[in-house]
């Protein structure tokens, strides 16, 4: 089987790719700690983020519009599910007195930019689907 993914309807495995992604967890969890935190691998440290994106891209895409459509919908779905889920999860220990109706700003940040107040690490995945929200529309719209 190819492991050339835009040609091929059913991906093979591609094991480099998950190991690359374990490193980058384990990079994340580094960055948030201070595990190995020093100011010379702070660069590659930058990276890891970026990867998680490109690697999602690279099993997402393909050629055929139809199956690039599917796929894309099947994710925006299950991340959306996801992120809701997580943010009732998350309602309980929200500082709320640091909430008030006036503060438009952090409501916008928590709903469009995923920084749930006290806890803005869902941030990704709401990236995440918004850039699927946006290759779909532009993949519906334009091809």
């Amino acid at each position: 089987m190819s492991q050339d993914n835009t040609d091929n309807k059913k991906q093979g495995t591609v094991n480099s790719l998950y190991v690359l992604k374990a490193l980058c967890a384990f990079g994340v969890v580094s960055i948030h700690t201070s595990f190995l935190y020093k100011d010379y691998i702070r660069v590659l440290y930058w990276t890891v983020v970026p990867l998680f994106f490109v690697i999602t891209g690279y099993f997402l895409y393909t050629r055929d519009r139809e199956v690039f459509l599917n796929r894309s919908s099947k994710s925006i779905k299950k991340i959306a599910k996801l992120i809701i889920i997580l943010n009732l999860l998350f309602l309980p220990f929200i500082p709320w007195q640091e909430i008030s109706g006036e503060q438009y700003m952090l409501w916008f940040k928590w709903v469009f930019l995923g920084n749930t107040p006290g806890f803005e690490h869902l941030w990704y995945l709401t990236a995440l689907l918004e850039g699927l929200v946006c290759m779909y529309v532009c993949m519906y719209v334009c091809m």
